[in-house]
């Protein structure tokens, strides 16, 4: 039995809010667009949620708003095995101290394990947000120092009394579970060579500093010495296809920092060729009709479903 403790964000709001029936179309078209920003969903993806049916809490799946339906109005349901006149009329049956009312929106959301959408009350999920999601001043607070870490996993087990398992196990052993020093193994980094025959050591001493300064090191090397070996028959043009919607001049840009820093490195010179693209499968198109050789770099745009572009149809594409 493991146990870890990790920093998860949720919305300020439930789902009633960002979806109430009962506002004018444009603070209703806001609000829609706060919780795509929220969830961070891409077109053909859903956004994970946390339900809480006033008992456990569970994940699940955005899927589609409410539209105007309300708990009293969803229909008959059967669930497992048993009709129910509405959603309003399921939760009375099985779940009467749950604070909803008839008129509580109803948000259609996936479950794991469930073949098709289900309804809820709107009001009691909230949007998962995630880490990539965060604004900046966020984007730290997940990291909980080691000591911290300790604490809160020593407080759950404390909280769990001293015979979590019940009879099925006599109880908990005090401390930390480590393996035996005779199972531990370290491995040291490896002496590197950059461009010119320049070598930088492994750090003398297993230390985070020691560490960090090393991989400085490798940088600065990287930069001064080149890279250790190209070969001579590299392909020496980059195709670097960007969406359209970032525009001419930055793709243009950034394919010219790109092979800038790939130059520095090499004596053998490689030129970029930038385009954009509307589409994924329009860009690999593109790509394919293209006669002579070479490497690409994607910049994605946020289309869910990337297709491969390494798909080989015909004699021509290989």
């Amino acid at each position: 039995m493991s146990v870890d403790i990790a920093v998860g964000f949720f919305s300020a709001e439930t789902l009633a809010y960002y979806f109430d029936p009962n506002l004018n179309p444009d603070e209703c078209d806001r609000r829609e667009r706060e919780f795509m920003n929220l969830i961070g969903r891409q077109v053909g993806q859903k956004g994970t949620l946390l339900y809480d049916n006033g008992r456990t809490y569970s994940k699940c799946y955005f899927d589609s708003p409410p539209r105007g339906a309300t708990l009293a109005t969803t229909g008959q349901l059967r669930i497992r095995g048993q009709r129910y006149d509405s959603l309003f009329s399921y939760y009375q049956a099985t779940n009467p101290n749950l604070p909803v009312l008839a008129s509580t929106p109803a948000v259609r959301v996936s479950f794991e394990g469930i073949d098709r959408p289900q309804p809820i009350a709107a009001d009691r999920v909230r949007a998962r947000i995630m880490n990539d999601d965060l604004p900046d001043d966020l984007a730290d607070v997940d990291k909980i120092p080691p000591a911290e870490r300790r604490q809160l996993i020593e407080s759950f087990w404390t909280l769990l009394g001293p015979k979590p398992f019940g009879f099925v196990a006599p109880g908990v052993k005090d401390g930390f579970w480590r393996p035996p020093v005779n199972r531990i193994t370290r491995f040291t980094m490896p002496m590197l060579t950059f461009g010119n025959g320049k070598q930088i050591s492994p750090p003398e001493r297993m230390t985070v500093n020691a560490y960090k300064q090393n991989f400085q090191e490798r940088l600065q090397a990287l930069k001064e010495a080149g890279y250790y070996h190209v070969p001579a028959n590299i392909t020496r043009t980059l195709h670097i296809p960007y969406p359209k919607t970032l525009g001419e001049e930055a793709g243009t840009n950034l394919a010219a920092a790109i092979v800038e820093q790939m130059n520095q490195g090499s004596d053998k010179p490689i030129t970029a060729q930038p385009f954009s693209y509307d589409s994924l499968s329009a860009a690999i198109e593109q790509l394919r009709d293209y006669g002579d050789s070479g490497m690409a770099v994607f910049v994605l745009n946020s289309e869910p479903s990337i297709p491969d572009p390494f798909v080989k149809t015909t004699d021509r594409e290989k």
